[in-house]
């Protein structure tokens, strides 16, 4: 799921009390929290990390989540602070590709 829209509307918070209901709800076991997936190590470290854990420990502690969110707590705080665009729309669309694992 991607959510979008303007800062300060909710969009963080919608996706954390999802995520607490898919927690709540059984089958899934953590949270794993992204940062911008920079280059192709980055991007092969997380398709790494996910193709382990299905291997390794799905069945003994369930689905993960994947969570990013490219605002910075510090971007409520100031009104300087600047989120490039174009690394969000990279991250997502890498992280589209790496969903499909």
């Amino acid at each position: 799921m991607v959510l979008t829209g303007p800062k300060g509307v909710g969009k963080s918070t919608l996706a954390l009390y999802g995520i607490w209901e898919l927690l709540r709800g059984g089958g899934y076991y953590g949270v794993v929290r992204l940062e911008e997936i920079i280059d192709d190590i980055a991007e092969l470290a997380i398709e790494n990390f996910l193709e382990t854990y299905k291997r390794d420990f799905i069945n003994s502690f369930g689905k993960l989540v994947l969570l990013y969110d490219p605002s910075p707590t510090t971007a409520y705080a100031s009104p300087n602070v600047k989120i490039e665009v174009r690394n969000v729309e990279n991250t997502v669309k890498q992280l589209m590709n790496v969903a499909t694992l």
